[in-house]
């Protein structure tokens, strides 16, 4: 038998095997991530467990790399310093840490409405030109993900500069948060506490995301010849992306290049510290200068704090973009995705109404507010159409009056018919009685959980986005019950809701894009899309280029979550309908996985407190409609479930 080696292996002989072994899991990853995104929580739950497992494997491997040596405040000085010898002026404003809401603006003087507050020059700014003027560039010119994800590339060149030690912007790197209150960092029990919202699923599609990006990253640092002579190669660790791309995806906004050419994604030093409140976007972008300016929207006083306003965007992507809840949120909303099954006899003229109203995607996103009209003019003009019977839709399509029809359809004072308005509210009354069943927890337990100092505050973030949520629910459902009145009082022939006729008015404008910038456009302040970017694969050129689909606000990665609008029945939490023609309903039996059932009782409002309150349904697992009971007859009933701060109301951009 032969001797067995004493010899000791050489620390880069460990490091060679180590890298093999995290290259193994990277392709575990890899091979799991890359799938298209399973349709029920539970599902979703398996794979984010799977992944998370691989994900601790690696994070076991990489202890010994830290990120940060120091604490947070012992750069405050310094990067103060930094501000003022590069020109910005520190008389008005100065940095402050608001404890749970983290670091914000306060005035050292009083400030006017109107008044010019803050003024950062570009030259602090980290845009997309800096990644491609850097050791970085050609990495991001060859690679397809780099090269048209800039978000991305900009996360890279963020980790890159901060591992450097040497970076010009090191003052602004070393003061940004060390980590996020953002799904990212949450543990499995804390994510478990937004099971029932569609931010469920968004979270856990993030997990997914940037897993599968650090993987395929990692890979490309060790194995391709560009990537591998960088020195970020051995440094690139999970707990680091992840801590850049939050640092992007809470910080960014868009800015003019250079030339005024095209918009670019940038980070902009003491600005992005403004915390959030309800008003108008006051700062802009000014070419003359080259500095970003905000001005404020009221007066404040010395020591009040100075709030901006983010964008009309919902809590939910306040939580997952920002690491923020904000209960007083004006602009609030519940997305859900709507279409036509191709299972419906009809399909085919609805389909073509609907793309002559600009809604050509298998299903569409629809809006429900916070408002006292919480359903837009969007979304009940589709349900019109979805609800119409063969004559009217060919009235539509072929008669003398077309146009005059498809004018009205858009019109909230008029009516394709009483019918055809009533089916449209009772839709709505089901679909969003079922969306509340989701929510499991009932207020009382919300109340006492806020409360209890065990509770994470990660976890108390998700039990304040539930209850948001429930209260757009609450108020939609009441009013969707005051509009079927209104209808029910109507006579069998009309055609508007007012005995006058049918006003000519033009149509409420539709909601505003979710891509709504915090920087105003005017000739002298371009316009700046701020987007939540959620980190995820540019999908391949299908031969007619990316661009439409890297303005969404959500890059689906070539997912198209309407692959199963031709599954009858099905209610699922991913935040998609298909749908089959429905009329004034009562009851729904929904039953789980395992065969339990329940009947969801449709005329029972949920804002009402007594035993016979909605019973939670399960959020997990594949749900299905097996009965729809209606005053009117048995109707089949095809749907799919839908559906980013601070402790005490107030706003937070960081932890």
């Amino acid at each position: 038998m032969g001797r067995r080696s004493k010899r000791k292996h050489t620390p880069d002989e460990l490091a060679k095997a180590e890298r093999k072994e995290l290259l193994a899991i990277c392709n575990q990853i890899l091979e799991v991530a890359t799938g298209p995104t399973p349709l029920t929580p539970a599902k979703q739950w398996e794979e984010f467990i799977e992944i998370n497992n691989l994900v601790k494997k690696i994070q076991s491997k990489q202890l010994n790399d830290h990120l940060f040596t120091t604490n947070r405040e012992e750069h405050l000085e310094g990067f103060t310093s930094w501000l003022k010898e590069n020109g910005v002026s520190m008389d008005k404003v100065k940095v402050v840490d608001y404890g749970l809401e983290g670091y914000g603006l306060q005035a050292t003087e009083d400030i006017k409405a109107e008044e010019i507050f803050l003024c950062i020059p570009r030259k602090l700014m980290i845009t997309d030109e800096n990644v491609k003027a850097s050791a970085l560039g050609p990495l991001v010119k060859s690679d397809r993900i780099l090269s048209t994800m800039p978000h991305v590339a900009l996360a890279l060149f963020l980790l890159s500069e901060k591992i450097s030690g040497n970076s010009f912007w090191q003052p602004y790197i070393d003061f940004l948060p060390r980590e996020y209150s953002m799904p990212l960092y949450f543990t499995t029990e804390e994510l478990q506490y937004l099971k029932g919202s569609h931010t469920f699923g968004e979270a856990l599609k993030q997990h997914k995301n940037i897993a599968r990006q650090y993987a395929y990253f990692y890979k490309m640092f060790q194995t391709n010849t560009t990537a591998s002579k960088l020195p970020l190669r051995d440094r690139f660790s999970y707990n680091a992306y992840r801590w850049a791309v939050c640092a992007i995806m809470s910080r960014q906004n868009q800015i003019p290049d250079s030339i005024g050419s095209r918009l670019v994604t940038a980070l902009i030093p003491k600005w992005d510290m403004c915390n959030h409140a309800n008003g108008t976007i006051t700062t802009g972008y000014s070419f003359q200068r080259e500095t970003s300016e905000s001005v404020a929207e009221k007066d404040f006083k010395k020591g009040e704090q100075l709030h901006i306003f983010y964008g009309s965007r919902p809590n939910a992507h306040f939580l997952l973009y920002s690491g923020f809840v904000y209960p007083e949120n004006e602009h609030d909303t519940i997305a859900i995705q709507l279409g036509v099954s191709k299972n419906d006899r009809l399909y085919a003229m609805k389909s073509q109404i609907l793309a002559m109203l600009r809604m050509t995607e298998p299903s569409h996103t629809f809006y429900i507010q916070k408002s006292v009209e919480p359903i837009t003019v969007e979304l009940w003009t589709f349900l019109r159409v979805f609800s119409m019977d063969e004559e009217q839709l060919k009235d539509l399509l072929l008669s003398s009056k077309s146009q005059e029809l498809f004018a009205n359809l858009m019109k909230p004072n008029c009516l394709v018919s009483k019918q055809n308005e009533m089916k449209v509210w009772s839709f709505l009354d089901v679909r969003l009685r079922l969306l509340y069943s989701q929510y499991q927890t009932s207020d009382q337990k919300e109340e006492e959980e806020l409360k209890d100092d065990k509770v994470s505050y990660n976890a108390k973030l998700c039990i304040k986005l539930r209850r948001c949520e429930k209260q757009v629910l609450e108020n939609a459902i009441d009013h969707i019950a005051l509009q079927k009145l209104r209808v029910e009082d109507l006579p069998e022939e009309a055609i508007s809701y007012t005995p006058e006729g049918v006003p000519n008015t033009p149509p409420e404008p539709p909601l505003a894009s979710e891509e709504d910038s915090d920087i105003t456009a005017t000739y002298d302040s371009s316009e700046r899309n701020s987007r939540e970017y959620d980190f995820e694969d540019a999908p391949e050129d299908n031969g007619k280029g990316d661009q439409d689909k890297e303005t969404r606000e959500h890059l689906e990665n070539g997912e198209d979550f309407a692959k199963s609008d031709s599954i009858a029945g099905s209610i699922k939490s991913d935040s998609e309908s298909t749908l089959t023609n429905t009329s004034e309903l009562s009851q729904v039996t929904i039953s789980d996985d395992s065969g339990t059932s329940q009947v969801l009782d449709l005329n029972h409002n949920p804002n009402e407190k007594s035993k016979d309150q909605l019973e939670d349904a399960e959020a997990e697992g594949k749900e299905e409609v097996t009965e729809v009971e209606a005053k009117k007859g048995l109707v089949n009933g095809s749907v799919k479930m839908s559906n980013g701060e601070s402790m005490n109301g107030t706003s937070k951009v960081e932890e």
